[in-house]
């Protein structure tokens, strides 16, 4: 058992490694080359880098994963040593709480930024995007939690694992070789992805969890909760790591060309099977080996590490919009791919980092800044959340004055009369907000002269 808190330190890498890896391949999504499979992003960059499809394919398949895992990790730790009604209320104030939170404040914001990215991707209006009405390719995308889902399906699985606290926990030594371990944590993954691969691959935006994609991570967090009953863990770990590592690279490599037949809509039955077991041995062994890696070489706390493994959670909560935000500021600038992915990844991090002590962080960060810094921290965050209303404002009248514009010279075009107030305000708002400028050039005037209509 895992129980004292110096043998703790190896899951702050782990933690840091994590959410560094969900920052980096929501910043590589509009420069793949090989779209992920029901995920709608803000924009599409024409041109396109492999080498980040690969490098998603290995996030996807580690980072999440990671999270589940050390949140099963901990959880029977806390369980033990709280009970199991103490162990839920703290989910309530951990998870629950900031999910709803940020549903109510970060969702919004990246709302503003994505419809952003679509009227200037072309893929909407102004009007659409303020009456928040889309075509059904954006709309079946839209109700949905986004990046959240995490906390969601995270709460949701301790609720039920809190319901398992009648069953007895007792510590063990597995007598499961070097080959056994990974081998018997795939093979309940292997036979979830081999009937859906879209268990780890699909990015459908929903409130309702996918039973499938749920039962994967569910899976992973138990094998957490599991693993900390084993006694002398990481020192089995710390030796055989370097094994662990290396297997997982042919595994990895066997997925990556598995996937590209999947994510192409091309897939054989053989196909299915090759996914499944490289994909279910590659997040075991890699998961596994990392842990003996940082179990050796990460025994005691390290300032950064620390600091970034602390910060996660913020992390998480508050880059979505960030890295949004900088992907629409760079779109169609002439720059390579690399580097766009590069400044989506980068200028995110250093925001969220540099505002972790002043928001989110504990009171010992926070009493180090101050109450000057703490409220102009505040005073700015406001500021930009009224930035962004009044831009969107802005531009509404901007885009509306366009339009009366166009209308007022298909008046010109067709009837060859000015518009009268009325008529303009109906036929602008028409365009704006529901039929879109083609539409009502068809419908509004070029039927209506072919009618006779004055």
């Amino acid at each position: 058992m895992m129980a004292s808190s110096n043998r703790l330190y190896f899951l702050d890498p782990l933690r840091a490694l994590a959410i560094l890896m969900v920052v980096a391949i929501h910043a590589a999504i509009p420069y793949l080359s090989i779209d992920l499979p029901d995920l709608f992003w803000l924009i599409k960059e024409p041109a396109k880098n492999q080498i980040l499809d690969w490098f998603c394919w290995w996030i996807e398949m580690s980072a999440m994963p990671m999270f589940f895992f050390i949140s099963g990790f901990l959880s029977a730790r806390q369980r033990e040593s709280r009970g199991a009604m103490d162990f839920l209320a703290g989910k309530v104030e951990r998870i629950l709480i900031p999910f709803v939170l940020a549903c109510a404040f970060v969702l919004p914001l990246a709302y503003v930024v994505w419809s952003a990215g679509w009227l200037r991707s072309g893929w909407c209006t102004l009007g659409d995007a303020l009456m928040v009405r889309f075509e059904p390719a954006i709309e079946r995308h839209l109700a949905g939690p986004a990046h959240l889902w995490f906390l969601e399906y995270l709460f949701i699985i301790c609720l039920l694992y809190a319901a398992l606290s009648k069953v007895p926990q007792k510590d063990f030594s597995p007598r499961y070789g070097v080959v056994g371990a990974p081998l018997l944590l795939a093979l309940p993954i292997s036979l979830i992805l081999f009937w859906d691969p879209g268990a780890m691959f699909n990015f459908h935006n929903s409130f309702i969890p996918a039973p499938l994609r749920f039962s994967h991570y569910a899976v992973i967090f138990l094998s957490g909760a599991f693993l900390y009953r084993v006694k002398d863990l990481t020192d089995k770990l710390c030796r055989v790591f370097p094994v662990y590592l290396a297997l997982s690279v042919p595994f990895f490599i066997l997925a990556g060309l598995s996937l590209q037949t999947f994510f192409s809509g091309s897939m054989l039955p053989e196909n299915r099977v090759l996914i499944a077991i490289s994909c279910a041995l590659f997040q075991w062994l890699f998961l596994l080996g990392l842990i003996g890696f940082c179990a050796r070489f990460y025994g005691r706390e390290r300032g950064f590490i620390r600091y970034l493994s602390d910060a996660a959670y913020w992390i998480y909560i508050s880059h979505f919009p960030l890295v949004g935000f900088v992907q629409l500021g760079l779109y169609k600038i002439p720059l390579p791919q690399g580097y766009k992915f590069l400044l989506a990844f980068s200028v995110p991090l250093a925001v969220c980092l540099w505002t972790y002590p002043r928001v989110a962080g504990p009171a010992s960060l926070k009493d180090s800044l101050g109450w000057f810094q703490r409220a102009l921290a505040s005073v700015i965050l406001a500021a930009l959340i009224l930035f962004m209303g009044f831009s969107y404002q802005y531009l509404y009248g901007l885009e509306k004055k366009r339009y009366e514009g166009i209308i007022t010279g298909f008046y010109q075009k067709y009837f060859e009369r000015a518009p009268d107030p009325v008529d303009l305000e109906h036929w602008t708002m028409m365009a704006l907000n529901k039929w879109g400028l083609q539409k009502v050039e068809q419908i509004g005037f070029l039927e209506a002269k072919m009618q006779g209509a004055k």
